[in-house]
């Protein structure tokens, strides 16, 4: 599983390893869309902090997400998180 070098500020949990099926997946592509809900690749939202909020507002009960980037550049984004009144592990990787 390869992991993206990506500067994240505030509380995130990296789940190395991790064999088991997602709840949420969200995917996000260069070519996305921010008003999409990002379930699918054809569906995928634009941006990481987009796919971070859809995340965090994953329902209670959610085991994990997983936010699936698909190769490409991605310029200029910030991301915070508060995290999820879920405390729900969101765990960021890559497409390919």
């Amino acid at each position: 599983m390869n992991l993206l070098p990506y500067m994240i500020l505030g509380a995130l949990t990296w789940n190395i390893g991790v064999a088991s099926a997602y709840d949420v997946n969200i995917h996000v592509s260069p070519n996305g869309n921010d008003a999409r809900e990002g379930g699918s690749e054809v569906d995928a939202v634009s941006s990481i902090g987009r796919a971070m909020k859809l995340a965090e507002a994953a329902p209670a009960g959610t085991t994990q997400a997983k936010i699936i980037l698909t190769p490409g550049t991605y310029k200029g984004q910030t991301v915070r998180t508060r995290g999820n009144g879920n405390d729900v592990p969101i765990l960021i990787t890559n497409g390919s």
